[in-house]
Formats: C-alpha cells, sequence, structure tokens
C-alpha cells in the first residue's frame, strides 16, 4: 500500500500559493517542511501558518498540486499526497 502524506495549501497575505506538510519536521526549531513554485522546498513556523496565510481554494492551487504530484507521486518511494483542509488540533496542527 502506498503511505499517505497529508498537504494543506494556503495562501499568504502576498497572494502566493504554499504547500504545507504538517507531518514532516523541516528543523530542529519544529518548523514544517513547506514548497511554493517560487523557492520550492522550505520551511514554515505554524504560527506563520495560522496567522499569516488562509487556506487556499482548489482553483488556486491546482497547478502547485500538478507540480508535487509530479515529484512525490512517482517512483519507488512515492506516496499519495492526502489534501487536507486542517489537522486535528489535537496534534498542534493546524
Amino acid at each position: 500500500m502506498t503511505p499517505k502524506l497529508p498537504i494543506l495549501f494556503r495562501r499568504d497575505s502576498a497572494g502566493g500559493i504554499v504547500a504545507i506538510f504538517p507531518t514532516l519536521i523541516a528543523d530542529p526549531a519544529g518548523n514544517v517542511t513547506s514548497y511554493a513554485h517560487v523557492g520550492q522546498h522550505g520551511s514554515a513556523s505554524l504560527a506563520w501558518v495560522k496567522a499569516g496565510t488562509r487556506p487556499a481554494h482548489p482553483a488556486e492551487y491546482s497547478a502547485l498540486m500538478r507540480e508535487l504530484s509530479g515529484i512525490y507521486e512517482v517512483g519507488a518511494d512515492r506516496v499519495r499526497l492526502v489534501i487536507r483542509q486542517r489537522l486535528a488540533t489535537s496534534c498542534n496542527y493546524i
């Protein structure tokens, strides 16, 4: 069975669309992995995600989802990206 990887799509205050991987810790500070067309993989604090972004609409993130599907959903290490609007608060995510 292909493992599942939760993903959230957010729109920042400048209008950019960012993919957030809340289960992939990016650094020792506890930031999570993020991905954008420009800059590609990076890290994001959950505080920024909560206060500095809003949920993106499907029409806003469809191109980014296609890009990420081509990265994550192919090959021997593939995963299935599962779009979430938010995750359980008991997990301290969104």
